[in-house]
């Protein structure tokens, strides 16, 4: 198709919904590639007038949000308005590639954990943008994130803000389930508890950018796990789920997921707003990633955060021993993985830990006290005495030196 549009070509259809339609254009004078957006006038005229007139103001302002969030992780609209057989219209850049679903179906509907971070890391950068400038998405999903490649690595655009919301569109639950889930603002499988209109059913915060930050993360659930955190064949169903039920660890679908991250999914989705992980930023950089975007690895710090939220496991005690040999001049590790092996009351492989570390830090002085301690624990008076002596020979805080001369007092008074 080619038709003539203001002072576009309209050359194919991209996208189409109850009420908008989606088109890759040109500009007629310029040449150059765009996508329109059309709210259509018959569309429009099936509404009572009160709901048209806000139809088109709040798609006039999607238009606006748009123009205003210049990001480069946000599609850029350049022009808009109202056209001359009265449908409502805006202009935005092309955008190259294809939308997440159809890039995870291409891939056996999983990725792999590195690009799935960098991924998320864009869609987060560009949400964090939209929150600190007062825009809340609320309707993150994979058709909404258009993916492309730049020198081999994926690179996204974050789209629609709110046009589901803004035309009425209803979503469906399953092509072949006939079970439509008109009602809540969003895409069922990715709201938060809190966005559904149940107030009757959940009593917490109102929308805010905690709301994408719970969406955002049943997103990362299927890019990594290869499934999503709740699935059903029926609104209510679905519905109570979100309200409800824990989903399942994401290791249970793929175990190559590191444990610091799925803790970092299931916190993303706690139910309560106040117990997630309380902004885009706080993702990002859990994730490793910087403002602009761009992944990376996470901190030791941010790694035992998380950790600390992950129950105890094989493999949170795996992820722990990795981390200290990561950094093995850092305290913090030894800490945490002496810390699990008190709490199930392996006192010997406590002290082992803080026996490495020594070995590792052999002028640190609360290392050693740290290794007297476990030793005592463990039952090896002598060898605590041994590694308290030490300790009070190096540097030590003066509180910290004060503990460790009483404990050696205490041995010493008792062998």
């Amino acid at each position: 198709m080619e038709q003539r549009y203001e002072n576009y070509v309209l050359k194919k259809q991209l996208g189409e919904g109850a009420f908008g339609t989606v088109y890759l254009a040109e500009h007629a004078l310029l040449r150059r590639a765009c996508a329109i957006k059309i709210l259509k006038p018959d569309g429009l005229s099936r509404m009572p007038s009160e709901a048209r007139a806000a139809a088109v103001t709040k798609f006039h302002e999607e238009a606006r949000i748009l123009a205003e969030l210049e990001h480069k992780h946000i599609v850029a609209v350049s022009d808009g308005g109202t056209a001359g057989d009265g449908s409502q219209y805006f202009v935005m850049e092309r955008v190259e590639g294809e939308d997440l679903r159809h890039y995870l179906q291409g891939r056996r509907s999983r990725l792999e954990i590195k690009e799935a971070i960098e991924i998320v890391v864009q869609v987060a950068s560009a949400l964090a943008a939209a929150h600190r400038a007062g825009v809340i998405h609320r309707d993150i999903k994979p058709e909404n994130v258009m993916v492309s490649k730049r020198e081999g690595r994926p690179f996204v655009k974050l789209l629609d803000f709110g046009i589901a919301r803004l035309t009425g569109e209803a979503t469906r639950l399953r092509a072949d389930s006939g079970a439509s889930t008109r009602g809540p603002s969003g895409t069922p499988y990715y709201m938060p508890p809190e966005q559904w209109s149940q107030p009757h059913l959940f009593h917490g915060s109102g929308v805010g950018p905690h709301s994408d930050v719970y969406a955002l993360g049943c997103l990362l659930y299927e890019l990594i796990a290869g499934c999503l955190p709740f699935d059903a064949e029926t609104w209510p169903e679905l519905c109570r789920m979100h309200l409800e039920v824990t989903p399942t660890p994401p290791r249970r679908h793929n175990s190559a997921i590191p444990v610091a991250l799925e803790a970092l999914v299931m916190k993303t989705m706690e139910k309560l707003p106040p117990k997630r992980v309380q902004s885009m930023d706080d993702v990002i950089a859990a994730l490793g990633g910087d403002a602009d975007g761009k992944a990376g690895k996470p901190t030791l710090e941010q790694q035992l955060d998380l950790l600390k939220d992950a129950a105890d496991s094989p493999a949170k005690e795996q992820a722990l021993k990795d981390l200290t040999a990561a950094h093995p001049v850092r305290t913090e590790g030894y800490l945490a993985l002496a810390g699990y092996y008190n709490r199930a009351q392996r006192t010997d492989k406590a002290a082992a830990v803080w026996r490495q570390a020594s070995e590792k830090m052999p002028k640190s002085g609360p290392v050693f006290g740290a290794l007297g301690a476990a030793l005592k624990q463990s039952g090896d008076p002598a060898a605590a005495v041994r590694a308290f002596s030490r300790a009070l020979e190096l540097d030590l805080p003066e509180k910290e030196r004060d503990h460790v001369e009483n404990m050696l007092k205490d041995l010493k008074g008792s062998l």
